[in-house]
């Protein structure tokens, strides 16, 4: 398992995200509990996982300078 930090060392990143509701009122965010998959967050932004997260075995999450990853 590898996790990349941004250059200030802090954790950042998120895969697997989907939003639920009704109609246009959104009133959920699901997230993955595993990233299964290589995922580098796009330069100067941010991404937010909930709950416990598990980066799978061989897996890379890449958060470039300027990007945080938030696990709330």
């Amino acid at each position: 398992m590898a996790i990349v930090l941004n250059g200030d060392g802090f954790i950042t990143g998120a895969a697997g995200v989907g939003k639920g509701g009704s109609g246009t009122n959104v009133a959920f965010y699901e997230t993955d509990n595993t990233i299964t998959a290589d995922y580098t967050i796009g330069t100067n932004k941010n991404a937010m996982s909930i709950g416990d997260i598990e980066v799978a075995t061989g897996v890379t999450v890449t958060v470039p300078t300027g990007s945080f990853w938030v696990v709330v």
